[in-house]
């Protein structure tokens, strides 16, 4: 009887203490999707208050690989992003559809295509850089870590990637800003320097991309990734190069090399018969059947430092840089869904290459004239002889090349292609 007493107590209790309880506010104010939603919305703001666009630090591929570019992303009202980057022409602008989204936090991301920004991202590229079926491995989506009116912070969700981007002041042409990085992007073309600490040389980096690529001593190699800026580079995470700890450096273009403080990054020795990627730009004749026919083209930028677009043909054709070598080349490429441009090896029974890389390259052999009495312009002659590039294999040698469709019928056939030509004439300045 007892026990049941008390189990009778304990109970009034019980009911006595929930009927006494007040009501438990909520600790937030918002619920969960409401903070995020308004999360969101500020970032919005930011991103688009940024009038004249930002300064984006971009960096494709998990490793790095491929060096970073430097992008200009405006967002606008409708929806849309505008963008720029130092590896196409400076007044590339392509535009497409972004959104931030809630991921786990916020998560800013460009949903449709975007001929400059999905360049790096698509599992084939045109220029046939990285693995087929990744490409250059880049991002699309982004996490956004912190976002202010001076600075956003990403990371690349699939590469894991730190990215920065700064609003580009305001009056500051985005064609202008872009060319001036080009511009020594253009002027620090040779592929080899030697680094330089104290005044000693501590070693040899070979660049390629946007990147320099380390060789030590045990025969390993370390890649260095960077993005050109307005004044030089800078590399995506500071270095310590022997126990200097550096990342931004500017272009010295009289002495061919990037400083800071106590170290320097000097070009080394250009190889014979190097030109550079704007020394290609212009109308040439294009020579084949051994030199005896000739067709007018033009051949126009395409990626900086990397392709250019030759024009005059029935079809527009991609030839490559090797900027390495300072080299011209023309290669495998499809022109079209249903039209490819194939290697043929004419010396060796009118094979075909059905493989990317294989092709011809060259360099230009310049001649001049000279002046004569009396003379007021000079002529200076210039032949870009093609050749094998050696990536066929075998015996096999790419000495022509022939345009087929899907179904095998040849739309354009080039035999024994010798080059190409032009002349240049300039005034005598006395």
């Amino acid at each position: 009887m007892k026990k049941l007493y008390n189990l009778w107590i304990l109970a009034l209790m019980l009911i006595g203490t929930g009927a006494c309880t007040p009501e438990v506010d909520d600790i937030f104010e918002q619920s969960a999707a409401q903070r995020i939603n308004a999360t969101i919305a500020e970032y919005q703001q930011i991103l688009r208050s940024a009038g004249n666009g930002w300064v984006l630090n971009y960096y494709p591929s998990s490793t790095q690989q491929f060096g970073g570019y430097t992008m200009l992303v405006r967002f606008q009202e409708d929806a849309t992003a505008q963008v720029s980057c130092d590896l196409f022409k400076a007044d590339k602008v392509g535009t497409g559809i972004y959104g931030i989204e809630n991921s786990a936090g916020p998560m800013l991301t460009f949903n449709t295509y975007n001929d400059v920004f999905h360049f790096f991202t698509a599992p084939t590229n045109s220029l046939g850089i990285g693995e087929s079926g990744t490409g250059m491995g880049g991002d699309s989506d982004f996490l956004i870590l912190s976002c202010t009116n001076e600075e956003v912070v990403l990371k690349g969700k699939k590469t894991g990637n730190r990215m920065t981007m700064h609003p580009l002041p305001e009056g500051v042409s985005w064609t202008a800003y872009l060319s001036d990085i080009k511009k020594i992007t253009s002027e620090a073309y040779p592929a080899s320097y030697e680094v330089i600490v104290n005044g000693q040389v501590q070693y040899t980096v070979t660049q390629r991309y946007h990147k320099f690529i380390l060789a030590n001593a045990d025969g390993s190699q370390e890649n260095l990734p960077f993005h050109y800026t307005s004044e030089g580079i800078s590399f995506h995470q500071p270095l310590s190069l022997a126990n200097i700890k550096v990342q931004d450096f500017q272009w010295r273009k009289e002495d061919m090399s990037f400083t800071n403080g106590q170290v320097t990054i000097r070009a080394q020795k250009l190889p014979k018969g190097y030109a550079q990627y704007y020394d290609y730009l212009g109308e040439f004749l294009f020579l084949y059947n051994n030199g005896d026919k000739q067709i007018p083209v033009t051949i126009e930028e395409s990626i900086f430092n990397e392709s250019y677009i030759m024009k005059g043909l029935p079809f527009d054709v991609q030839l490559r840089y090797n900027a390495i070598e300072g080299k011209i080349g023309l290669e495998y490429q499809e022109l079209s869904d249903d039209i490819i441009f194939v290697p043929w090896s004419l010396n060796n029974g009118g094979k075909l290459g059905w493989r990317q890389g294989i092709g011809m390259e060259g360099y230009i052999v310049e001649e001049s004239d000279g002046p004569q009495t009396g003379d007021t312009q000079k002529t200076t002659v210039q032949v870009i002889r093609l050749y094998d590039n050696g990536l066929w294999g075998g015996s096999l040698t790419c000495d022509s090349f022939v345009a087929i469709t899907s179904t095998g019928n040849p739309v354009l056939q080039l035999p024994y292609i010798a080059g190409f030509y032009r002349e240049i004439t300039e005034p005598i300045v006395p």
